[in-house]
């Protein structure tokens, strides 16, 4: 089992895709951008930090830490709320999309 820090969020889902296919939808950007953000700066090089804008108001911020296709992808993560509603509602998107699903309209963005 991984070890957390004290403020980390860990969630766990099942997705009926291959690990290749749901690596690619974590590491790149247009990809990023069919389940969770609407642009930002998304290279995942260790060690190379990125800005993420999750809508026109909320932008996460943070570092690649490591980038093993496909097996492991470990990165900081920061903004201003709780993150483990948004990680829910994200992941659950994600594991539609990965699936070969539609994960419908984003209701945080326009």
């Amino acid at each position: 089992m991984p070890s957390v820090g004290t403020d980390a969020v860990v969630q766990e889902i099942k997705i009926n895709a291959k690990p290749e296919t749901v690596f690619a939808f974590l590491v790149d950007p247009a990809k990023v951008r069919r389940w969770m953000s609407i642009g930002g700066d998304w290279q995942p090089v260790p060690g190379k930090p990125y800005r993420l804008e999750m809508t026109k108001e909320d932008i996460a911020v943070g570092a690649f830490v490591e980038v093993d296709p496909p097996r492991r992808l470990v990165l900081t993560w920061g903004w201003e709320g709780q993150h483990a509603k948004g990680w829910e509602y994200f992941l659950g998107r994600l594991q539609i999309v990965a699936s070969g699903g539609d994960p419908g309209p984003d209701k945080f963005q326009d």
